[in-house]
């Protein structure tokens, strides 16, 4: 925009002609530059609020299936055109989206899939050929029957990252930041190591969409001193009694692999070794990793042996189950640490639990 105004006072103040033509081959491209952004803008929250109504759609068409299947219907059949696909279209349309958004689904016991496609008007990029730019939106959630459903667990933390602080929309700041210090720092109940917890709102940065209100975290995080490490922890600290646990987060890349090969690939698991993981270590030095651990008082060393969940790569926000059992009653740590490449990109996480049994 700066750029603009300085072609227009010049054109205003020239008088052989030459700048008025450097100005007028100029301005098409600037008009773009500029107003590109709002375009893009625009389909962002076009999409942000499709995936808000596939959401709401997915957990409705849950419940409405569980009471056909009760009802006699056969769980392996593909509810999705029938039951799915009617509950989606009319979620999109309550929430005031124009039309132009074609939904479909497929149900596969006990999973669903709804996918949406549709398109945001662009009125700046029609001077690049654009007349509107694309947007893709897919959900899943799953649906059981109600005796297959697990018990209620008691949940003893969640972070969503939506408090304690006071990031703007479309903003970032870094929050427990300790610089390089080795006693570490806290934000909201968390330890925190290196750099510290980068709370994000730009859901550009995770393909557009935010999977849980309009804040997530990025633990290679942004350096405000010299000398200190990007790849941050951050860590609760409870007492547990002996019995099974759940750890619950959802993850998704920063970077991500514009291959054909590498579409739709998660590369998570419990070990690096696991098929699911290891082909996938390589590239860009796993800037994308995050690893949990649980660790009992006494080993709080991120070692290894303690790790029970990484996640290298997925180019959508998944869900991650991680199940442990306590033996002995003491003090637990439980952790989410970035690794890999120091480059302050990489894998974002967001609604993180601790529950008892299970999460919801």
């Amino acid at each position: 925009m700066q750029e603009a105004l300085k072609h227009l006072k010049r054109f205003i103040v020239d008088r052989t002609g030459g700048t008025a033509v450097a100005f007028a081959l100029s301005l098409p491209v600037l008009a773009l530059a500029v107003g590109g952004g709002f375009d893009l803008s625009n389909a962002m929250n076009h999409r942000q609020k499709i995936a808000n109504a596939l959401e709401i759609a997915c957990v409705q068409s849950a419940i409405e299936i569980n009471y056909q299947i009760a009802n006699g219907a056969q769980q392996s059949m593909d509810f999705g055109p029938g039951t799915v696909n009617p509950m989606a279209v009319r979620r999109v349309r309550d929430a005031g989206i124009p039309s132009g958004v074609t939904v479909r689904s497929v149900t596969t016991f006990p999973a669903i899939r709804i996918t949406a496609d549709s398109s945001s008007p662009a009125a700046f990029a029609q001077i690049g050929g654009l007349t509107s730019l694309p947007v893709k939106v897919q959900r899943e959630c799953q649906y059981a029957l109600p005796e297959q459903l697990p018990p209620t667990g008691q949940t003893l933390f969640v972070e969503s990252f939506e408090q304690a602080h006071n990031v703007a929309p479309n903003s970032w700041t870094v929050l427990g930041s300790n610089g390089n210090q080795t006693s570490g720092a806290s934000w909201n109940g968390w330890q925190t190591r290196n750099a510290g917890i980068e709370i994000n709102g730009q859901p550009q940065l995770s393909g557009g969409t935010i999977r849980f209100g309009n804040f997530f975290a990025e633990l290679d995080s942004h350096c405000y001193v010299s000398g200190c490490n990007s790849n941050s922890a951050m860590s609760r600290t409870l007492t547990l009694q002996p019995g099974n646990y759940q750890i619950g987060y959802w993850y998704i890349s920063r970077i991500k692999n514009s291959s054909a090969s590498w579409r739709g690939v998660v590369a998570c698991s419990a070990k690096d070794t696991d098929a699911a993981v290891a082909p996938y270590r390589a590239w860009e030095q796993e800037t994308n990793r995050i690893e949990v651990f649980v660790e009992r008082r006494g080993d709080y060393t991120f070692a290894a042996t303690n790790m029970v969940d990484v996640c290298v790569y997925s180019d959508q926000w998944i869900q991650r189950r991680v199940n442990f059992q306590v033996q002995t009653a003491d003090e637990y740590r439980i952790s989410w640490r970035a690794a890999g490449k120091q480059d302050t990109v990489g894998g974002l996480i967001d609604y993180l639990q601790l529950c008892k049994d299970n999460c919801s």
